[in-house]
């Protein structure tokens, strides 16, 4: 955070969808923002998706009884950080599966993205990782 800067990770931060404040001191390098689960998973999905964004929606599709569809939702997406950074971010959460503390999810014979973490108070232990199809 010394060397990126706090306003560059802020910054970098918006660009993955984070509207929650975050604190403009350098303990956000090691994660101390507190976030929703979805603006989480929702910045963990660019990184899966080579730097591209989904608009997260709950309903995809409503049909009446005739299957004749009453509302359907088109995904909008778009390219909020370079494939390259992308990818650099995805081989260091790799290593966290196969060298770090997310070892014990290393189980599946896939390649495994991820991150361990405790809240502030350290009363709670968490994990949030992806494969290619699937954020978690």
């Amino acid at each position: 955070a010394i060397d990126l800067g706090v306003k560059d990770i802020i910054k970098f931060a918006k660009k993955l969808n984070i509207q929650s404040k975050i604190q403009k001191d350098l303990s956000i390098s090691l994660g101390s923002a507190s976030l929703t689960l979805l603006e989480l998973t929702n910045a963990y999905s660019v990184f899966a998706n080579n730097g591209i964004q989904a608009v997260p929606y709950m309903i995809q599709k409503v049909e009446d009884r005739n299957n004749e569809v009453l509302y359907e939702n088109e995904p909008q997406t778009k390219q909020v950080i370079p494939a390259s950074t992308a990818y650099i971010i995805t081989t260091i959460l790799q290593d966290v599966i196969t060298k770090g503390t997310g070892r014990g999810v290393n189980v599946f014979n896939r390649p495994i993205a991820g991150k361990t973490g405790t809240t502030n108070d350290n009363t709670d232990a968490w994990f949030i990782g992806y494969v290619p199809e699937i954020i978690a």
